[in-house]
């Protein structure tokens, strides 16, 4: 009985089974790229990843203002942050430092910043604006503020704020 094939007279019809692992090997790389397309869970990371950033850089401004001795700034704007350092009593946008360089947000984050529990309205850019928030030599940040990282569709946001040890805080909202 012929199936068609030359040289598998005797052999069924069908496909073999390496053919068949193949196609559902294929089958669930394709799944699993979708799956990672549209999880929200990957954006929530991202989220967090760009909370704990700036975090983290504020905590080290903070750390080098009381070191040397200088102050030092941040402002927020919609697009992104940099960070300011007070040189012959004017505020000058840091250079020279990859690790306090201006970044920018991605595109589904809104900032939105609280001082002395009032929001303010934030510019487009970071660049060529003074500091909202200081972190000055002798350990002080002020004034007393709040920046919210949100997701601007799922309003999923993260607060940093000062805390009672003179640092700060940064905690998941869910609203």
């Amino acid at each position: 009985m012929s199936n068609g094939r030359p040289g598998h007279a005797d052999s069924p019809a069908g496909f073999t089974l390496v053919e068949v692992l193949v196609v559902v090997l294929i089958i669930g790389l394709l799944f699993g790229v979708a799956i990672l397309a549209i999880n929200p869970g990957n954006r929530d990371a991202r989220l967090e990843k760009e909370a704990t950033r700036l975090w983290r850089l504020m905590l080290l401004a903070a750390e080098e203002s009381l070191l040397q001795a200088r102050e030092i700034g941040v402002h927020v704007a919609d697009s992104g942050y940099a960070f300011y350092t007070l040189q012959d009593g004017e505020w000058q946008i840091v250079v020279g430092d990859k690790r306090l360089r201006e970044r920018e947000f991605p595109d589904f984050v809104r900032p939105e910043v609280e001082i002395e529990g009032l929001r303010i309205v934030l510019d487009e850019s970071p660049s060529e604006a003074k500091p909202q928030i200081m972190m000055l030599s002798s350990g002080e940040m002020i004034p007393d503020f709040a920046i919210l990282i949100r997701d601007r569709e799922t309003d999923r946001t993260y607060r940093l704020a000062p805390s009672e040890e003179m640092d700060i805080a940064m905690q998941l909202q869910i609203e």
